[in-house]
């Protein structure tokens, strides 16, 4: 529930209602049953409704940057793939992060052309010279509409760029979600690889996991920032990666920072790694 209070008694019912409506979104992020609107809810407000106007301009006409870091097979170091990652750097709010106009883009709905945004610089990137494969994050919106298959499609034979070259990251909710699964059975058929990016979250049963077609789990960047040093996150690491392993589905970690991430890493039998150390040491 959201509350807000009309002191001077002069303030528009409609601002009333939004003031509102800002304090119970507020509640739900927060996990509590009620909150009051302040004035640092209308400035956030202000802030996201105005970077959604400029993050839609900035698709548009082609402002935002994607780069490119590597993969490599632990075992070899050799470069595998390539992981794109967004980048925004706005004439009004300045460089923007990542963390910050990804949700907003989620929220206003954007998500959906950005993310055909990047897969298409991904695409553009991946053709040029040596063919490489480049892996790309997307949202559940993309799915559902019937159209996500067609326009990847469309854009790999822009590009002549082969399906298994584009590797698609999807979040672990969405494997409950059968308008999902099916455009993901729809992409693996294309040849393109699936990586869930987020495995361990509870969303899916093992014997859900073993029936979708997937290439690739993520340990996630948050385990193996503590994989070094904290004997009980290296164990979860494992069985993660020993999941895998039965299931025929190959592992990549993210977000590795140092050598010992790395050497832990490869202890447990991780596939790929990227992050930081990786990209430093290329």
């Amino acid at each position: 529930m959201g509350v807000t209070t009309n002191v001077s008694r002069n303030v528009p019912t409609s601002l009333l209602l939004k003031q509102a409506d800002l304090a119970m979104y507020r509640a739900k992020q927060c996990q509590t049953t009620w909150m009051s609107y302040d004035e640092a809810m209308g400035e956030q407000w202000g802030r996201k409704t105005a970077m959604a106007q400029r993050l839609s301009q900035a698709i548009e006409s082609h402002k935002l940057e994607v780069s490119f870091l590597p993969v490599v097979e632990i075992e070899t170091h050799r470069i595998v793939a390539f992981k794109s990652r967004l980048e925004w750097s706005d004439s009004m709010f300045g460089d923007v992060d990542r963390f910050e106009f990804i949700p907003i883009a989620e929220e206003s709905q954007l998500i959906r052309k950005l993310n055909l945004f990047t897969i298409e610089q991904a695409c553009k990137y991946a053709s040029v010279g040596e063919l490489k494969t480049v892996a790309v994050k997307v949202s559940s919106k993309n799915f559902g509409h019937g159209l996500f298959t067609k326009e990847v499609t469309e854009i790999l034979t822009k590009y002549h760029l082969p399906p298994h070259c584009l590797v698609l990251e999807v979040f672990e909710d969405m494997l409950s979600k059968k308008r999902c699964v099916d455009e993901l059975y729809q992409l693996v058929e294309l040849g393109c690889q699936i990586t869930v990016a987020d495995f361990g979250m509870g969303h899916i049963s093992i014997s859900e996991l073993r029936e979708l077609p997937l290439q690739k789990l993520k340990v996630g960047a948050q385990l193996v920032a503590e994989i070094a040093q904290d004997r009980s996150v290296e164990q979860v690491a494992k069985a993660i990666v020993s999941l895998a392993k039965v299931l025929n589905i190959e592992t990549i970690a993210e977000g590795v920072e140092t050598s010992g991430q790395l050497e832990s890493l490869k202890a447990i039998g991780c596939h790929y790694a990227s992050g930081p150390y990786i990209s430093a040491n290329m």
